[in-house]
């Protein structure tokens, strides 16, 4: 089940304008109330899912049966001039405090994302890569480093219905739990599927599946990333069940940028990253010769998503992302995890664009430009002498765009 993905592009003005004969979006303030987080239900007895919004039996009015494409978008709703005119105000602030600044900032970017949905920032054209549970793991990792993608949902083919996500994690942990000795075959990585792993880790992983329906708002998205530390959220239409997209940070910045933030006076974006307070700092870290297997045991433990590589001088010489893991899989080098991770680092694929870095000098906006112009999803905080300081993540910039802590 494939559509081909693309970055979100840019809303233009005209698409905002609303067709007078197109049905327009309920507001969620009107009548619903907080999203409740649930599992997906067998199609047959009605699909429920993750965030989608709920009503009382009286609020329902009558509305003709809802298709996957009935509903009209929310981007074809006119908030140019919204935005327009709310950050010009923003850059006369000159006396106020650093508070109200970012307090400022904070409250326009939730009240702009809670005016937006999930459906916004899917591209007119979307591929989504779907794993049976029946499929041999080996081979679904194979087809992740094929499709060049980090994570894919997989369906249940009795249940009819999604029941998880394969990431890299699963990867590492499966490469933790049998590898035994170098050169040593891992029988259970060639030879298991992926159900039979879910059964012996199920207890290592949540229960249920967390997804959204493409009509809650992008707030409310941005809202379960960061409270349930995920990095990616599933997007399942919760009328047909069918998988229409996958959120991740990365995206959502991107759409934030190119939209809002690129043009934006909004003082708050001025700020450096010293006074904004932003980054993850006292970062755990590895040398050139540092063993595979220490390092994806730092992955599993600390649930961190980049190693940055230093040298004895504590300067920055390369990264080493948990992405970069799956790479050991196309390879068929992960029988030998006790090499060190400089050797890992040439099996890098050649997008790598190389480490990229900021200082605490540097304001909000040139470093949210940087990972968006160079489409990375972390940059290394340095100091003048390159020596590491701490890691600006996605995460970091939506809690401080959003203020969401």
């Amino acid at each position: 089940q494939q559509q081909q993905q693309q970055q979100p592009k840019k809303v233009s003005e005209e698409k905002r304008t609303p067709s007078p004969s197109s049905p327009q979006r309920r507001s969620r303030k009107a009548s619903n109330p907080e999203p409740v987080l649930v599992d997906s239900m067998p199609l047959e007895k009605g699909p429920l899912f993750a965030g989608k919004p709920k009503q009382k039996q009286d609020d329902v009015e009558e509305s003709p049966q809802p298709t996957k494409h009935s509903y009209t978008p929310s981007k074809s709703r006119n908030t140019v001039s919204r935005i327009s005119h709310t950050t010009s105000t923003s850059s006369q602030v000159s006396n106020t405090s650093l508070s109200s600044i970012v307090e400022e900032c904070q409250t326009f970017l939730r009240e702009f994302t809670d005016d937006l949905s999930c459906y916004d920032l899917m591209a007119d054209n979307v591929k989504i890569v779907i794993f049976d549970t029946q499929l041999k793991v080996k081979k679904a990792f194979l087809a992740l480093v094929q499709h060049k993608i980090r994570s894919a949902p997989l369906w249940h083919s009795r249940r009819q219905q999604f029941v998880g996500m394969l990431t890299v994690t699963d990867f590492i942990n499966i490469l933790l739990q049998y590898y035994v000795a170098p050169d040593q075959k891992m029988e259970q990585l060639e030879e298991h599927r992926i159900q039979t792993w879910r059964d012996l880790s199920k207890s290592k992983r949540p229960e249920t599946l967390l997804c959204i329906d493409p009509m809650m708002t992008l707030y409310d998205a941005v809202c379960i990333l960061l409270e349930k530390k995920i990095h990616r959220l599933p997007v399942i239409d919760s009328h047909t069940g069918n998988a229409t997209s996958i959120l991740t940070h990365k995206r959502i910045l991107h759409f934030l940028y190119i939209n809002v933030l690129e043009q934006s006076p909004l003082a708050a974006l001025r700020l450096t990253l010293e006074h904004a307070k932003i980054g993850t700092f006292n970062v755990l870290k590895i040398h050139p010769n540092t063993k595979l297997i220490e390092a994806l045991e730092l992955f599993s433990r600390h649930r961190v998503s980049a190693l940055p590589v230093v040298d004895e001088n504590n300067v920055v010489v390369n990264i080493y992302a948990k992405h970069d893991v799956i790479n050991l899989a196309k390879e068929r080098t992960y029988t030998q995890l006790n090499k060190p991770v400089e050797v890992a680092l040439e099996y890098r694929q050649k997008e790598f664009v190389g480490v990229l870095s900021c200082t605490l000098k540097s304001t909000v906006k040139e470093a949210i430009a940087k990972i968006v112009d160079s489409s990375v999803h972390r940059l290394v905080i340095v100091d003048a002498e390159n020596r590491l300081q701490g890691i600006l993540s996605l995460s970091d910039i939506l809690k401080f765009l959003l203020g969401r802590q």
